[in-house]
């Protein structure tokens, strides 16, 4: 008798496990699917009812024709995931999606494509992934909303306005990686207050053809129309009168102040080790 009432209570415990994790297990999947389809030649969109887009697969992402179909669910969209195997994102791919505030990209990533966020009002948080190598022209340019980024250590390329007219930005951390930051890439950043170099200086590019195919000229310095801003920068011997004069351009008031580069990291960013100050300012009218 106490065998089968043993027997019946162990019964009931496995029963009450059963139902307690089928229950967890519905309430972890509450999503739904939206939408999907094909955004590349092995590259997939899926949209879910809490407003995730994901983005999956291997390869490159089509570039202006996803965005045709994708904006059918722009008012949808507030968080994009990119998973590992996609390996660029295309032209235009997520221009003026309003409501996308959120932005994870793999580290499969390597190149992020014109326009690609243009305009993305509501963005504020990106986390970009460590493959990225360039970033082209207009690529986050007018994200009003966007405070703080966090560029990845495998950057060489900055484009043409890829970040201008971001008014809200603060801080922007160079990484040592970076070779060639070109005009405008942070024009009309009112708020910048801190801009640190961490590796040789940059190549200044002024006209790579990137652009010519758009009919897009872009005509105002890397800091176009800030105010202020103090620039940090290594003092390795790289960064000539020249290239600080060019960097100044259009800006007002901008401060650079040069820092010590320890012989065991040479990539290092403190810049609280500053030792030279100098003060550049051209208060040209650079209306936008």
């Amino acid at each position: 008798m106490k065998k089968r009432i043993i027997s019946c209570i162990v019964a009931a415990a496995l029963i009450l496990s059963c139902l307690s994790f089928t229950a967890l297990a519905d309430d972890a999947d509450t999503t739904q699917e939206v939408a999907s389809g094909q955004c590349g030649d092995d590259v997939y969109w899926t949209l879910t009812d809490d407003g995730v887009l994901t983005i999956s697969g291997s390869g490159d992402m089509w570039e202006q024709l996803w965005h045709q179909v994708a904006y059918d669910y722009v008012e949808d969209i507030t968080e994009l995931v990119i998973e590992e195997g996609v390996t660029s994102i295309g032209r235009s791919a997520f221009d003026d999606f309003y409501y996308l505030e959120k932005v994870t990209i793999a580290d499969s990533v390597e190149y992020i494509g014109v326009a690609a966020f243009n305009e993305c009002s509501a963005l504020t948080d990106i986390s970009f992934g460590n493959g990225v190598t360039e970033i082209d022209y207009l690529a986050f340019g007018n994200c009003e909303s966007l405070e703080n980024i966090e560029l990845p250590g495998s950057l060489t390329y900055i484009g043409y306005g890829a970040f201008q007219a971001c008014p809200l930005l603060v801080d922007v951390e160079m990484p040592f990686s970076l070779e060639t930051l070109c005009m405008q890439a942070f024009a009309w950043c009112y708020a910048l207050e801190t801009v640190t170099f961490t590796g040789s200086a940059p190549t200044v590019c002024e006209d790579d053809g990137r652009a010519e195919d758009d009919g897009i000229t872009f005509e105002y310095a890397v800091f176009a129309d800030t105010d202020g801003v103090t620039v940090y920068y290594p003092d390795d011997g790289s960064w000539t009168d020249e290239v600080i004069a060019t960097l100044s351009e259009d800006a007002n008031g901008i401060t650079w102040v040069a820092y010590e580069v320890s012989v065991e990291d040479d990539s290092s960013d403190d810049s609280d080790t500053g030792e030279e100050e100098t003060e550049s300012s051209d208060d040209a009218d650079t209306g936008e």
